[in-house]
């Protein structure tokens, strides 16, 4: 619900304090399958996403996401699944 309350303002991974890899881009795709969001680690050192498109709010629904890592042995990997967004 981003809507500056300072609760749930954006989408944000957290890894698990015991990874070790690598965090490399979060990708948030509309339900057609449009690249709306491409993040790289913030200046906070997640990788987020507020809800917007092109400097626009989204208005409410199910976006897909796409997180790719690699793991301390230099493994890529993509984990997917959905956020739904709600305004």
């Amino acid at each position: 619900s981003p809507n500056n309350d300072g609760v749930n303002d954006t989408f944000r991974i957290y890894p698990h304090p015991m990874f070790k890899g690598t965090l490399s881009s979060l990708k948030i795709f509309n339900r057609w399958g449009g690249l709306i969001h491409e993040s790289q680690i913030s200046s906070t050192g997640h990788l987020e996403w507020n809800g917007n498109f092109k400097g626009q709010m989204m208005g409410s629904g199910v976006f897909v996401y796409a997180l790719e890592f690699t793991t301390e042995n230099g493994e890529a990997n993509l984990i997917a699944g959905d956020v739904t967004l709600i305004r």
